[in-house]
């Protein structure tokens, strides 16, 4: 079953100057199989936050057709797909609601109408599963950047949610953060294997974790496929002024230096065996 359809989608908005418009996507058709994760990754104005925005109905589309989970996305349906998203955004403080953190997670499951009875216990249950059971009765200001985004992660989880945007989720953390919040992610895979997560990311590492990458340059799609076959064009994501991600790069500098090695091994291993030959 495919998750997501858009079919011939264009967007565009106006400058200000002589009322003239921009292009910023343009007859941009791609779909998404249910349980499916796709990064989308581009050069800056490419159109990758739009799209997320025109997904979810934040924006509203010039042309062209998105169809979500079999419904097509307009303002009769907005309502229902909506309580079937979970969005993530950059910076978790736009997304914070509540007093402390229990609230917080249990704000989406109020407006479901979940009992009281029963939310105590969810709210819980989800806090554990992203290591944030101890803070619940903190003020989210208190919190790391790190922590921030495992609340908002926790509030996402609990609603069970079929599809699942990440706009630049992780574009605020450090190095650490982000790995915490990237095994998270899979823990959102793992917990329901059917749920199809959309990532926009400029970190090529993240994109690397995915079923499926499409590069966006100027709106339009680039390049699409697994994360080895888009990888494999390094010529042509170095034209739009994309870059492989570390350890693929490292492995290419390898190749060049007649270094040999197992395509499928571990960069971490790779290192090892090269400090103690």
């Amino acid at each position: 079953m495919k998750a997501i359809e858009v079919e011939h989608l264009s967007f565009s908005y106006e400058t200000g100057e002589n009322e003239e418009k921009k292009n910023i996507l343009h007859d941009l058709s791609f779909s998404v199989e249910q349980g499916e994760s796709i990064a989308f990754i581009g050069p800056n104005g490419s159109g990758k936050s739009t799209l997320m925005k025109l997904l979810v109905a934040l924006l509203e589309k010039d042309e062209g057709k998105i169809t979500l989970l079999g419904q097509e996305l307009n303002e009769d349906s907005v309502d229902d797909l909506r309580k079937k998203m979970g969005i993530i955004f950059q910076n978790p403080d736009n997304q914070f609601i509540g007093a402390t953190v229990r609230d917080d997670i249990a704000f989406g499951l109020e407006n479901r109408l979940i009992p009281h009875e029963d939310m105590e216990d969810i709210v819980r249950e989800y806090a554990l599963k992203v290591g944030m059971i101890d803070f619940l009765d903190k003020e989210p200001s208190s919190l790391s950047g790190g922590q921030k985004q495992r609340v908002a992660i926790a509030g996402v989880l609990s609603m069970k949610p079929e599809i699942v945007y990440m706009d630049e989720a992780t574009a605020m953390l450090d190095p650490k953060g982000r790995k915490e919040i990237m095994e998270l992610t899979s823990l959102m895979k793992k917990e329901n294997p059917n749920m199809t997560i959309l990532m926009v990311t400029h970190h090529m590492e993240e994109a690397l974790l995915c079923d499926r990458i499409i590069v966006l340059h100027e709106g339009k799609a680039y390049l699409e496929g697994t994360p080895l076959y888009v990888f494999s064009h390094e010529q042509e994501l170095k034209e739009i002024g994309l870059d492989l991600p570390f350890n693929l790069k490292l492995k290419s500098a390898l190749k060049k230096e007649d270094f040999s090695f197992d395509e499928d091994e571990d960069i971490k291993e790779i290192m090892k065996n090269i400090c103690h030959a």
